[in-house]
């Protein structure tokens, strides 16, 4: 025979069940996203900029990079776009924090001093990659371009360091 406060009891446990059910599926999905974050693109992919994508508004305009060298430039991300420009992924580091080593060809990575030039071997930090990566909307050229939506999920438009 069942007690008055039995089926109150069955309904809580339910609900604390599929509470912790829940947050076990979410904390699944976002290590398995952080782990995807983490391998980045790969050694070989190119982000180019397209011609038909447009530099979304809220990302900053100018990213700061370094060259083979240790000097410094500037890639104008806006620039970057109008002369079609592409980055090819020469090497990346998997432990923190996160780098790569591309190799820039274009006309100009921007129109001032901070020039890289029309080819630059440079290295960008994972927060400079993830611009790019939204900028240019993702890796590959034309219809076999792959979007890395991970990438996003950490993505803070705010400096281009």
């Amino acid at each position: 025979m069942p007690t008055p406060g039995g089926r109150s009891n069955k309904l809580v446990l339910l609900a604390v069940g599929a509470g912790l059910f829940g947050m076990a599926v979410l904390t699944g999905v976002l290590g398995l996203a952080d782990l995807v974050r983490v391998s980045g693109p790969a050694v070989g992919d190119v982000v180019a900029f397209d011609a038909n994508l447009g530099v979304p508004a809220d990302l900053p305009t100018r990213l700061s990079v370094q060259r083979a060298d240790g000097t410094q430039c500037q890639l104008d991300l806006d620039v970057m776009q109008r002369v079609h420009g592409s980055l090819i992924v020469d090497a990346a580091t998997s432990e923190a924090p996160h780098s790569y080593r591309l190799h820039w060809a274009g006309v100009h990575s921007s129109l001032d001093a901070g020039d890289c030039g029309a080819a630059a071997d440079i290295v960008a930090s994972d927060t400079v990659m993830a611009t790019l990566l939204v900028a240019t909307g993702g890796v590959g050229i034309g219809p076999q371009k792959q979007v890395l939506p991970v990438y996003l999920l950490r993505h803070t438009p705010k400096g281009g360091q």
